[in-house]
């Protein structure tokens, strides 16, 4: 059986200059900078956690913004990169086994990343989230809307022929796994890229830690 996340990342490291060039610009999402904002006003400090941060487009609008951030990656050709432009701590980690302590950020971003987890991961993940994040902490989790699980080339430009391996999710769906991981769900989104003929909508989400 493959293992999809080291497939998936063998991707993006061979891929890694053209995923950069194609995502490392806020003007290429529109839609983006509302829920980055959005983001920014309900965090109840200013310490978060950029989970797998790409091209590292999203760390820098928070750094610029006035937050403490720290990342983590596991395809190290973006971990290089973004080194090489600024000096944050940033790891080599993987979201399913997070080894931070409890209650140590204010904030998760994970910005198309979750989707790439086989769902079988999703509500451990979750919970990994819950418990780092501290009372009243912040979750944006954004995934693609669908069903089922498979491997896509080509799907959206970004890494082009190269697999890829995708989870997709209802929008209930998704919001019942963050509940049963303890979260309270506080935004929800669905839209399209209006420049781009997505074969998917993108669910947004964000949601609170409870206690």
């Amino acid at each position: 059986m493959k293992d999809v996340i080291q497939e998936t990342i063998a991707s993006y490291e061979i891929k890694a200059e053209e995923y950069i060039r194609n995502t490392d610009q806020l003007s290429y999402f529109p839609d983006l900078p509302a829920m980055l904002d959005m983001f920014l006003s309900m965090l109840p400090g200013r310490h978060i956690l950029d989970i797998a941060f790409g091209s590292g487009r999203d760390t820098f609008y928070f750094i610029e913004h006035g937050l403490k951030v720290e990342g983590i990656e596991l395809t190290q050709a973006f971990i290089d990169s973004l080194r090489k432009k600024i000096d944050i701590p940033l790891y080599k980690m993987d979201m399913r086994g997070l080894t931070f302590k409890d209650s140590s950020f204010d904030g998760i971003w994970c910005c198309s990343a979750f989707l790439h987890l086989p769902r079988t991961d999703a509500l451990r993940t979750l919970k990994g989230f819950y418990r780092i994040l501290r009372a009243k902490g912040i979750l944006y989790i954004d995934l693609k809307e669908g069903n089922g699980e498979m491997w896509v080339q080509n799907n959206d430009g970004h890494v082009t022929e190269m697999p890829r391996f995708f989870t997709y999710y209802q929008l209930e769906e998704i919001c019942a796994l963050l509940l049963d991981a303890g979260f309270r769900i506080e935004y929800t989104r669905k839209q399209r890229h209006p420049k781009h003929a997505y074969k998917h909508s993108w669910l947004n989400i964000i949601a609170l830690k409870n206690k």
